[in-house]
C-alpha cells in the first residue's frame, strides 16, 4: 500500500520522494520483513524466457503474483489513464499497465546481471524485437544484446547503490506506484480534496499529494 511506498522512497534522491519522506536514510525506516526480490526473478524464468515464452499467458504466474504483491498495479488498469501528457488512453486499456511491468522486468533483469547470470540480458535483448533484435545492426534504437559489456558495466555500477535486498524491494515498489497519478480516477479522488486553486492535472503531484495525506492514503 501507500504506506510501503513512503518507506520504499526513503533511500531515493531528493527527486523521487523527499516530500514525503524529507530523504530519511533507510536504516530509520523499517521495511517489513519477507520481501525479497529473487522470488520474482525465479517466477520470471519459471515462464520460459522471452525467446519461448513472450506473452502474458505464459507468463500468468509472474503476473498473478505481481499482481497479488502489488495491487496498486489495478489502478493502471481501471479507468482512463493518461499515458503521456495529453494523450489518453481508451477506457480500461491495459497500455500503461504493461509500461509499468516492462519496467519491473528492466529492474529484475538488472538485478539478475548483478547476480552475474545471463537470462538478465537475454531477457531484455533476446527474441524476436525488430529493429531492436540482437541481431540487428544497432540505429535508431539502443541494441543492448550488442553492448554486452556496457550492459554488465551498468548493472554492476546500478548494483553498486542496491547494498541489501531492501533496496533492491525498494525500488520495486517505486516502480510498482510512480505513475498511479496518470489515473484519471486516481487524480480525482486527490483533486477533490484539494482546494481549487491547488488542483492539478499533473499525475506525479497528485501522488505527491496522496503520499503527504494520511486520509488519501485510506481511500487510494
Amino acid at each position: 500500500d501507500s504506506t510501503d511506498f513512503l518507506q520504499a522512497t526513503c533511500s531515493l534522491p531528493s527527486h523521487a520522494g523527499s516530500a514525503a519522506m524529507g530523504n530519511a536514510p533507510c536504516s530509520t525506516v523499517p521495511v517489513e520483513p519477507g520481501k525479497k526480490v529473487k522470488p520474482l526473478l525465479d517466477l520470471l524464468k519459471a515462464g520460459g524466457g522471452v525467446v519461448t515464452a513472450p506473452d502474458a499467458a505464459q507468463n500468468k504466474d509472474f503476473l498473478k503474483e505481481l499482481d497479488d504483491v502489488f495491487p496498486e498495479l489495478a489502478i493502471y488498469k481501471q479507468g482512463r489513464i493518461q499515458t503521456s501528457p495529453g494523450v489518453e488512453e481508451i477506457s480500461g486499456s491495459p497500455t500503461e499497465y504493461y509500461r509499468t511491468v516492462g519496467a519491473i522486468v528492466a529492474l529484475l533483469s538488472c538485478y539478475s546481471t548483478s547476480l552475474q547470470e545471463d537470462f538478465g540480458l537475454e531477457c531484455m535483448s533476446a527474441g524476436n524485437r525488430g529493429p531492436m533484435s540482437m541481431d540487428k545492426v544497432p540505429g535508431k534504437f539502443i541494441n543492448l544484446g550488442n553492448k554486452k559489456n556496457d550492459y554488465n558495466e551498468f548493472c554492476r555500477k546500478f548494483a553498486m547503490f542496491m547494498t541489501s535486498e531492501d533496496d533492491w524491494w525498494s525500488m520495486l515498489v517505486f516502480l510498482v506506484v510512480h505513475d498511479v497519478g496518470k489515473s484519471d480516477g486516481f487524480r480525482k479522488v486527490v483533486n477533490d480534496s484539494l482546494p481549487f486553486d491547488m488542483r492539478s492535472d499533473d499525475h506525479d503531484r497528485a501522488l505527491a499529494c496522496a503520499l503527504s495525506d494520511p486520509e488519501l492514503k485510506r481511500k487510494l
